[in-house]
């Protein structure tokens, strides 16, 4: 399963919600679907994410 990066970035992220504006804002969708799948799988799997810098963005995350 994959979740997009793009919410992360202040960059494509210009929401002016709970979603957007601060990295925490930012980072809460991907958090909540995380979350949920480890809700989900219980402990019969391992839940990861991974990341990658976008290129130009010296912002980060």
């Amino acid at each position: 399963m994959a979740v997009a990066i793009s919410p992360f970035s202040p960059l494509s992220n210009r929401r002016r919600d709970q979603y957007g504006g601060s990295t925490e804002g930012r980072s809460r969708f991907p958090v909540m679907v995380l979350r949920r799948v480890k809700d989900a799988v219980g402990g019969r799997l391992a839940v990861g994410c991974k990341g990658s810098r976008q290129a130009g963005d010296r912002r980060g995350l």
